[in-house]
This record gives structure tokens, C-alpha cells and sequence, in this order.
């Protein structure tokens, strides 16, 4: 009986050692990861909400031959950014060319801070699993013991 304790206790102490080099493996990605998101929001004045899209458009001027003879929008394509409100209703806002270029890089760096949070969350929570597994084992470990 004493030498399956022993075994038991080894093996717990053993996986125990893992989950401990898992869990700061774990904590260096999350302070990467959080230097990241800091570096990236240093260049970002503003986080740009919604989608670039490319419409085209009818300026309806009546002097305008194409909107006038054709049917359809015929100006553009011109970039917007697309938007839903809180009610859910969907607004689209023209963008200007020469404010263009910003808002683009605004844009792809709020693209790229959603994705390196989004892979925080999910290194945290398994950091957390990881703490949970690491209290199962010591709480085992006390038991083995007889404590």
C-alpha cells in the first residue's frame, strides 16, 4: 500500500512540475501579447467601428447626362464606412479620399488590437484552466499525504 501512495505522490509531483512550467509559459505569453496591444494602440488616435465598403452612387444633379440617362448609381466607387447603431439599424458614412489613407490605418490597426485581444482572452482563460488543474493537484497531494 505504501509504495502506491509513494508512486501516486510521485507522479502527482510530477505533473504537478508541468502544469507549473505551462502556467508561467502562459503568463509570459499574456505580458507579450498586452505589450503588443499597447505598442499597436500607441499609433491608433481613435478605434474605427465598422466596415470599409466601396459604394457607388447618383449624385442626382439634374444637369448630371450619367444619372440622368442611366439607370442605377453611376458615380464612384467611393469609399464609406459602414456601421451598425444601437438599435441595430445599419448607417453608412462617406469617407473623403484625402481622409481616406488615415482612416484605413486606423482601421487596420483596430483590426489588428480586436484579434490580439481577442487571443488574450482566450490565453488567459487558459491560464486559468491551468491554475484550476494546479489546485486540483495540490488539494490530491494533501489528501495523498494524509493532511
Amino acid at each position: 500500500m505504501l509504495p502506491t501512495i509513494k508512486t501516486d505522490i510521485k507522479n502527482l509531483t510530477s505533473k504537478l512540475e508541468e502544469l507549473k512550467e505551462r502556467y508561467l509559459a502562459s503568463d509570459k505569453e499574456i505580458v507579450k501579447i498586452s505589450q503588443k496591444v499597447k505598442y499597436v494602440s500607441h499609433g491608433l488616435e481613435e478605434r474605427v467601428q465598422g466596415t470599409i465598403v466601396w459604394k457607388f452612387t447618383r449624385c442626382n444633379n439634374p444637369g448630371c447626362i450619367p444619372c440622368r440617362e442611366a439607370k442605377g448609381n453611376t458615380h464612384g466607387p467611393y469609399p464609406h464606412i459602414q456601421m451598425s447603431n444601437n438599435k441595430g439599424k445599419v448607417k453608412t458614412k462617406y469617407i473623403s479620399f484625402e481622409a481616406f489613407p488615415e482612416i484605413d490605418r486606423q482601421f487596420e490597426l483596430t483590426q489588428r488590437i480586436r484579434k490580439l485581444e481577442e487571443t488574450l482572452i482566450k490565453k488567459e482563460q487558459e491560464k486559468q484552466q491551468i491554475e484550476q488543474m494546479i489546485n486540483d493537484l495540490l488539494y490530491r497531494l494533501d489528501i495523498s499525504c494524509g493532511s
